[in-house]
């Protein structure tokens, strides 16, 4: 259940029950000047006044409360959010908070009554033998004078679980007839509310069928199904032994791979020594095949010079056979 947490640390001292202050009803706390102020819940500061004793209003996120905060000043800004715990104001001096002595006057809207939503650890003090005549047993506060109620409220549609015997109403108000009454373990989804009458939320259960929240039901939330914890070590024992087959398998596969891997280093160490000897052969061959090119161009200068050589010849050749011709053309025709 959303609880309120205290205003002012762990330890709270009343110096006045409940009392209506405008539209609030509330408690006064005993505090010193510029003492900071705590937010009660989630919520918007909504409104700051420094008449009527100097005050803010805050309205508490998903629920129908609103917490005065008064004689106080040094506020947060106009609808600002605050968070739980967060500093909302400070206790404002006598000169500021109407002429009171300094404390704290806290409360909600008319028709709520703030004990009834405070943490149940807060431990509260009080001076006056008054106030522990009817709210205290010795020293400690009698909580069972108060109701148990949670400040987030409920919305329709939500399913809720009863946890508490009450009246159900054919309205919402205690003026309207009893129509029957909850069982322990019910489970309804609400209809409609909430609707806020004689200090009440009411809600709707079915069909025009009202409860008030008295702390006399909660939100429904689905039982886990129980586990069986024999059938879940049975069910881990039986994935730890496909564990162990499977990793059998893999240390098998494994020793396979690794086999493969090195043969496969063997392939590549020859592979690699295949390719050093073909370099140093290419290698050759590019060294022969240079000195044919030299060996080829040496006999075409050579076989140029020899065709030189050769047309000389012919040409000396043929002048000698023409000389040769004269000398017999002359002789005989001399003859």
């Amino acid at each position: 259940m959303a609880k309120f947490t205290s205003p002012l640390g762990n330890e709270l001292w009343i110096t006045q029950t409940y009392h209506t202050g405008g539209n609030n009803t509330a408690i006064d706390l005993s505090a010193n000047a510029d003492v900071p102020v705590y937010a009660l819940a989630d919520g918007i500061v909504t409104y700051r006044s420094s008449g009527a004793g100097s005050y803010c209003i805050q309205t508490v996120s998903d629920s129908t409360l609103k917490i005065y905060y008064v004689h106080t000043y040094k506020w947060v800004g106009a609808n600002t959010f605050v968070k739980k715990g967060d500093v909302v104001c400070y206790i404002a001096p006598t000169s500021l908070n109407g002429g009171y002595p300094t404390h704290l006057h806290l409360g909600l809207q008319a028709g709520k009554e703030i004990m009834d939503y405070f943490d149940r650890s807060i431990v509260f003090r009080t001076k006056y033998q008054a106030i522990k005549d009817i709210w205290f047993k010795g020293e400690d506060l009698d909580w069972s004078k108060f109701r148990d109620l949670s400040y987030i409220g409920f919305k329709i549609g939500d399913k809720i679980q009863i946890t508490g015997e009450q009246n159900i109403r054919q309205g919402s108000g205690t003026s309207y007839a009893i129509t029957g009454d909850t069982e322990i373990g019910e489970i309804y989804e609400i209809e409609d509310g909430p609707r806020t009458s004689d200090g009440y939320d009411w809600y709707d259960l079915k069909n025009n069928n009202w409860v008030a929240d008295v702390g006399k039901f909660q939100i429904f939330t689905q039982e886990e199904t129980p586990i069986d914890y024999q059938k879940e070590i049975d069910r881990l024992l039986e994935v730890n032994r496909g564990l162990s087959v499977a990793l059998g398998a893999s240390e098998d596969l494994l020793k396979t791979r690794d086999g493969e891997l090195s043969e496969a280093r063997g392939t590549i160490k020859l592979l690699e020594a295949n390719l050093e000897e073909a370099k140093n052969d290419y290698a050759n061959m590019e060294e022969n095949y240079t000195k044919v090119l030299e060996a080829k161009e040496r006999i075409e200068q050579e076989k140029l010079v020899a065709q030189e050589e050769l047309d000389i010849l012919r040409q000396k050749t043929a002048s000698w056979e023409y000389r040769l011709a004269d000398i017999l053309h002359g002789f005989f025709n001399k003859n």
